[in-house]
């Protein structure tokens, strides 16, 4: 059984496993759908709705495997990286490319971004940029890619 718990006022979910993931996604819905899908195969599992929450959660604790949206809220950005986020369609990566890269690069091999707006990325090569793989939302077969990855031996 899951429990409830507050991560800076925002619900997420736990529950004993193998690998403790932190999900940053700013809808709620198909937030609860990663997270479920991830908690009931015995993962560790918190929730982060938006890039000031996910910070602040990393600041506290570890994870083993980060899970980012791109399309966020830029105002949660520091002011000089918020054009970068064009809009807020790019804002999960800047928040990667920015902050976590910066701060945590042990955490680069364990990052999977996870977006239904990958058709705006086309002129960024994400791929060549430490090699974090893209999961379009829309894939029917999203939560098993996610879980692969998650599930993977990391270097």
């Amino acid at each position: 059984m899951s429990n409830a718990n507050h991560c800076n006022g925002r619900a997420f979910v736990t529950k004993p496993g193998r690998r403790s993931v932190l999900v940053l996604e700013d809808d709620g819905a198909f937030a609860a759908y990663v997270c479920t899908f991830l908690t009931l195969r015995e993962h560790e599992v918190y929730w982060a709705g938006n890039i000031h929450e996910a910070t602040r959660f990393l600041e506290e604790r570890s994870v083993d495997f980060i899970i980012a949206d791109l399309c966020m809220d830029p105002r949660y950005l520091p002011d000089e990286y918020r054009e970068e986020a064009e809009y807020g369609v790019l804002t999960g990566w800047v928040w990667l490319e920015r902050i976590v890269f910066a701060r945590w690069p042990n955490m680069i091999p364990r990052i999977a971004v996870l977006s239904g707006y990958l058709q705006h990325c086309e002129n960024l090569d994400f791929r060549s940029s430490n090699g974090i793989p893209l999961i379009d939302k829309r894939d029917p077969c999203a939560p098993t890619k996610i879980l692969c990855l998650i599930e993977r031996p990391v270097p």
